[in-house]
């Protein structure tokens, strides 16, 4: 997946973009971050406490990729978009 994103951004913008990787790292960390703080305002009950784990770790996740998303679109409003609409 990281390779078809590089092959696509490298053919329609003729310039190599490293960002994803980037950004890939800030999600891992944004997941780091808001597990302990999901753990905190979900706990888990005794019982049935995969079915409490999974959901957190959904949430974890969710929230992760909202933020990654955030910022990708930062990203190309403020890097991409400016070298798209300039003239060669």
């Amino acid at each position: 997946m990281i390779a078809l994103g590089y092959t696509m951004v490298f053919g329609v913008l003729r310039f190599i973009n490293f960002a994803h990787g980037d950004v890939y790292m800030l999600g891992a960390f944004a997941g780091l971050y808001i597990g302990p703080r999901v753990m905190r305002y979900f706990p888990m009950p005794d019982p049935d406490r995969f079915t409490w784990a999974c959901r957190r770790a959904l949430i974890v996740l969710l929230l992760a990729m909202v933020l990654c998303a955030v910022v990708g679109i930062v990203i190309e409003k403020l890097c991409y978009r400016p070298l798209r609409t300039a003239r060669s």
